[in-house]
């Protein structure tokens, strides 16, 4: 009986093809809806199968995707129209892969061959996690955020296996249709998927509600002083033809010096050196009132720490000794600027509850083609304190997860992330770092300029968020717990992402070199055997 004959129906490939770019729209990016993620495989994937045409429906496919991805993702990539439309076009190639794949060599008697949407994404998101200066940006995992039963399973998997499972999905439901949903041929592997997901499901509701951990907690203090309310100096600056776009007045002396790296005289110097130093005494004042109010860790937002060069010594001293005085862990986070200098030192200086300075740490990946600063070495440092193993990184750093990992494999309990954000990505930004816990058994405490910052605990769940946009003073305070516990990401890394990759290479090589697929016998009883075809 044929329940769902969708080929050679232009109606329904119509339809289809109207579900697959409302979902995919809502699937991704800021604000991503979580039901559209498990949804928008399914519906580009039946479009694929059912339309007479690959020729046409694959290029339609990767039309919808670069058009909606290039709507969508407006803003999160500060670079210009051209620029930005080149990094979409080559993004979106790989987005589509999987989907390209799958129309090429998918064939609907052999259960097999939809195994290769899932591992082709696995293998395409693993392979731009590690070679793509933006990392794990736009990986599906983060399209999944309103979903933290699901997101357990990267404990596991890393963020790949959320990526296998929506695909896997998606070119089962294919099969399914394609099969007329006959109980003879799909039993077995509609058990075998629908079983995948039961146990994933199980594992998340046990991992967040039943799996308690006993871990102390402590009392951590995220603060942020707004910068300058306008510009001191340069005043004729027309940023829309300098930056791109129009930016709110605060920010235009940081752009002055640190990005567009303008060289004020001689008797402006001490304008800018007064603008620094109320920053910086801002900064300590917030720091000692926390202090006094119980904070035992204390970290700034990114390069909110601002100074020129020649007066760093002077305010380390002042940070080691508000640190000795009020036995806290200091997470000082400076924009070090030497005049004349294009790239700044955007980094951060660790003291302990003595005073003492025990790790400095360069931001290691400044965002391409916006930030101006030194490049640090991509180790992570951690240093062990009173309340647990402390490690730390800047930003954007903590969207590259083998780097982070590098926390985990030196047992850190707390990562510390100071930030600074656009509205473009908040609070899209904050809460992809939560992933990075999961992955790794440790709580995570980012504190933003310009956007939401908030704690996380090992399983992601928010401990407490501020609003930068709202909130009439930026401090953040939370109490995250002090011990981590172990993960199997955190043990073996990316065994999942490795495996897939091998896998994929396999199946692409058995349906390409070799042209064979397993045809299993759709008679009412399955005697174990399989018809090899050609």
């Amino acid at each position: 009986m044929k329940l769902l004959n969708f080929r050679k129906n232009n109606k329904v490939n119509f339809l289809l093809y109207a579900l697959a770019a409302i979902t995919y729209f809502l699937s991704t990016g800021k604000n991503a809806i979580p039901i559209t993620g498990w949804l928008a495989p399914i519906f580009i994937i039946l479009f694929i199968n059912s339309h007479p045409k690959k020729k046409v429906a694959l290029p339609l496919v990767f039309l919808l995707i670069f058009s909606l991805f290039s709507i969508k993702w407006t803003g999160y990539i500060p670079a210009p129209f051209p620029i930005y439309q080149i990094v979409c076009f080559g993004y979106c190639l790989f987005i589509f892969l999987p989907y390209l794949l799958h129309g090429l060599l998918y064939k609907k008697n052999s259960f097999l061959t939809t195994l290769l949407a899932p591992l082709s994404v696995v293998a395409v998101e693993y392979a731009w996690s590690i070679f793509s200066p933006f990392s794990s940006w736009g990986v599906t995992a983060y399209s999944m955020l309103g979903s933290p039963e699901l997101l357990q399973v990267l404990s596991i998997t890393g963020v790949y296996g959320v990526s296998f499972v929506l695909y896997w999905l998606g070119s089962s439901v294919g099969y399914f249709v394609d099969n007329q949903f006959s109980i003879n041929i799909i039993k077995k592997p509609a058990l075998v998927v629908g079983t995948l997901l039961l146990l994933i499901f199980v594992y998340g509701n046990y991992r967040l509600h039943f799996h308690k951990a006993k871990s102390d907690a402590v009392k951590v203090a995220g603060i942020t002083v707004t910068l300058s309310p306008a510009s001191l100096i340069f005043h004729d600056i027309d940023y829309v033809s300098e930056v791109g776009k129009p930016i709110t007045s605060f920010d235009q002396l940081f752009l002055d010096l640190y990005i567009l790296n303008k060289v004020f005289s001689p008797d402006q110097k001490p304008k800018v050196q007064e603008w620094f130093r109320q920053t910086q005494d801002s900064l300590l004042q917030l720091t000692e009132r926390e202090a006094r109010n119980g904070a035992k860790i204390i970290l700034w937002s990114e390069g909110n720490g601002v100074v020129l060069k020649e007066d760093e010594e002077r305010f380390l001293k002042q940070i080691s000794e508000v640190a000795k005085a009020h036995k806290i862990f200091l997470l000082a986070a400076l924009n070090t600027k030497e005049l004349g200098n294009k790239l700044s030192e955007n980094k951060i200086v660790a003291f302990d509850q003595n005073g003492n300075k025990v790790f400095q740490y360069l931001k290691s990946n400044p965002v391409p083609g916006v930030e101006n600063s030194v490049a640090g070495d991509k180790k992570v440092r951690t240093v062990q304190t009173p309340y647990g193993r402390i490690a730390s990184v800047i930003c954007f750093d903590a969207d590259f997860p083998q780097m982070i990992r590098q926390a985990s494999k030196s047992n850190a309990d707390i990562l510390l992330v100071p930030a600074y954000d656009w509205e473009d990505i908040n609070p899209y930004h904050t809460y992809m770092s939560s992933l990075r816990g999961i992955e790794n058994g440790f709580s995570v405490v980012r504190q933003a300029s310009n956007g939401w910052s908030a704690a996380f605990d090992n399983r992601g769940r928010q401990l407490s968020g501020m609003d930068y946009n709202t909130a009439p003073e930026k401090v953040t305070i939370s109490y995250v717990p002090t011990k981590a516990s172990k993960t199997v990401y955190a043990i073996a890394g990316d065994w999942f992402a490795l495996a897939a990759v091998a896998a994929w290479l396999l199946l692409i090589i058995w349906r390409i070199a070799f042209k064979r697929q397993l045809v299993i016998q759709p008679s009412h009883q399955y005697t174990g055997k399989a018809v090899a075809q050609v």
